[in-house]
């Protein structure tokens, strides 16, 4: 008995022992002899689920070590579900997702920081070269991150004209910029102010450019038109540089005859008002009337 439990010992359950091998029957059904070599060893099933968990584990660091490779180039929800990909235990799935995420961030945020020092000495108008071409002045392609610290210059800048420029190059499916980059270029746009002298450059409309759908700036001057961002309180703080592209709206069918009369109308009372009379500047009374 105790030769027979000694070689039923050896490995998982025992199998090698030839003795047990001899029960299994000619239909091949290993079932049987596997419970009964189990009786003699009585680790083989934690034998078992630990070479089960370590499988689980091994596939665990497999995804991670290959989407980790992917980090400075990939959106961090990409990278967590490439790293996720496989397991089922839900908890373990989230940790990782938590952790890929926190290394992402850490990554662009090193990223982004290096970036802004490099871009601060770029005039204004190489940085809008490098966000419109993904290239420099040189014609040498530009990283993810530069491109973005460039974004975040021009959109600091407060220049209509050029932020109308940028700003169609952040849909989605140019896939210039991730949901983070894009998100954080948005963020910059709102806290430099620009929405107060660009009626549709406020935060409340620039929700297409924040998930990725705009398509033409058109689009942004139309939604304020019809939420009625063009008031006159709004209308005398406007800088003569965005109503070029408020006319432009109009000739291109984003702004209907209607909302154009409406705007046209709050102006007109701003001009005549002299609370707001006093904030109109003279440029911007001249481009207003040429509408």
């Amino acid at each position: 008995m105790m030769q027979q439990t000694r070689a039923a010992n050896r490995g998982i359950g025992g199998l090698e022992n030839s003795k047990l091998m001899n029960k299994i029957d000619g239909d091949g059904k290993a079932r049987g002899a596997l419970k009964k070599a189990n009786r003699f060893n009585p680790y083989a099933a934690a034998q078992r689920a630990k070479a089960r968990n370590d499988a689980r584990v091994a596939q665990h660091k497999d995804n991670l070590n290959r989407a980790t490779t992917r980090l400075a180039d990939s959106d961090p929800d990409a990278v967590a579900k490439a790293a996720t990909g496989g397991l089922r235990d839900s908890e373990l799935r989230d940790a990782v997702k938590h952790q890929i995420s926190q290394q992402a961030d850490q990554l662009e945020r090193a990223g982004a920081s290096a970036a802004s020092v490099l871009i601060g000495d770029r005039s204004e108008e190489e940085a809008l070269q490098m966000v419109t071409s993904g290239k420099d002045t040189a014609g040498n392609d530009v990283s993810s991150e530069m491109r973005t610290a460039a974004a975040q210059k021009v959109a600091a800048s407060r220049n209509v004209e050029n932020i109308n420029k940028m700003l169609e190059q952040l849909n989605r499916t140019s896939g210039q910029f991730s949901d983070s980059q894009r998100h954080a270029i948005i963020d910059t746009i709102e806290s430099s102010g620009a929405g107060s002298i660009a009626p549709h450059l406020q935060s409340s409309n620039l929700g297409a450019v924040r998930d990725g759908s705009l398509q033409n700036v058109g689009e942004l001057y139309g939604s304020a038109a019809q939420k009625g961002l063009y008031s006159p309180d709004a209308i005398s703080g406007m800088h003569e540089s965005g109503i070029d592209g408020l006319a432009a709206a109009h000739r291109n069918g984003y702004i209907n005859g209607d909302q154009m009369q409406q705007v046209k109308k709050n102006y007109r009372f701003a001009a005549s008002n002299a609370k707001f009379n006093q904030n109109l500047s003279n440029a911007t009374k001249e481009r207003m009337n040429m509408l």
